[in-house]
């Protein structure tokens, strides 16, 4: 079910604004302790699009601060990632009080079960992209290693992806009805290059290629990767190069044809054993499906990805939830 939901302090007369703002920010999207100045002077437009567990949620207004309590922890449900996009440059505090500056236009991934500060200006636009986190760990194994970071500074990837957000408001949302499940597999393919980018092994982290050949080898082993027949002689032909010079182009970027296949083929596996919907297959099945050869290859690539073999990855999942 979709449904839009806006509320402004602008909207008539109210007895407590600053009060009901934060009932209405903790049933839209969190619960925090949030600090004002001056509540004469406090404004604020929200407005929250959800459907199902994921929602996009935009706040405009005046200068604040909010704090995630140990508290507001206790009395929250809340067990998700918060994708926030920022409009102003604000400043955000982790639970250890390490400080993390946050320009305009750029992507901070935040675990809604740590604490932490949000110091927002006058006038500052967030829009927050919620995440749950069983969802998210389809995509990435492990998110916490790229929570409380400037994903734009760090990643090509991070940039494309404050684009995606950038157009992607409650109102756009609304008027277009789109599938969630849709904007959701989108969102996490891009949200799975970035991390192979930043953490995986044989990528090159804060690297963004503008080499055309390269991106047009990546695209193709992204939509053939499952094939488990693929060649790199047949990606050379699909992009209109020689095997040699597809070699050259991959070693020049840092990286080989072989590792960017693996890597893809073991994201996709990932996904598959961390899915419910995947449950009645086999390892073997899933090592099948997402382009692996035989079952001891892919517990292989599987260890030396994640460091946990294809059944312990699904092992812990179970015992998690």
């Amino acid at each position: 079910m979709h449904q839009t939901f806006n509320w402004s302090t602008s909207n008539g007369e109210m007895e407590d604004k600053f009060s009901e703002f934060d009932s209405i920010l903790s049933k839209s999207l969190i619960k925090v302790t949030t600090v004002i100045s001056n509540p004469a002077d406090f404004w604020c437009h929200l407005s929250s699009h959800h459907a199902g567990l994921f929602s996009v949620t935009d706040i405009n207004g005046s200068v604040k601060q909010s704090r995630r309590s140990a508290k507001d922890l206790a009395r929250s449900e809340s067990d998700a990632f918060h994708l926030v996009y920022s409009g102003l440059p604000w400043l955000f505090v982790n639970h250890l009080g390490h400080e993390l500056p946050v320009p305009a236009g750029t992507l901070v991934l935040i675990d809604t079960r740590k604490q932490y500060i949000s110091s927002l200006p006058e006038g500052f636009l967030n829009r927050t992209v919620t995440l749950p986190r069983e969802w998210l760990q389809t995509w990435i194994p492990e998110p916490e290693k790229i929570i409380e970071l400037n994903l734009c500074h760090l990643s090509g990837w991070g940039k494309v992806i404050a684009s995606y957000i950038e157009n992607l408001s409650p109102q756009y949302l609304e008027k277009n009805d789109f599938q969630s499940s849709l904007l959701l597999d989108q969102l996490g393919v891009m949200l799975s290059f970035l991390y192979n980018e930043v953490v995986c092994e044989n990528a090159s982290p804060g690297h963004f290629s503008h080499d055309r050949h390269y991106q047009r080898i990546v695209d193709s082993l992204q939509q053939r990767h499952t094939n488990i027949l693929l060649k790199a002689e047949e990606i050379a032909h699909e992009v209109g190069m020689s095997i040699r010079n597809l070699h050259r182009v991959m070693a020049n970027q840092g990286t080989s044809y072989g590792q960017v296949l693996m890597n893809f083929r073991a994201q996709t596996a990932l996904r598959m054993l961390k899915a419910d919907k995947y449950d009645e297959l086999s390892i073997s099945e899933i090592a099948r499906r997402a382009g692996f050869v035989d079952t001891s290859h892919f517990s292989r690539v599987c260890k030396k990805h994640f460091g946990l073999s294809p059944g312990q990855i699904r092992k812990n999942r179970d015992s998690h939830r």
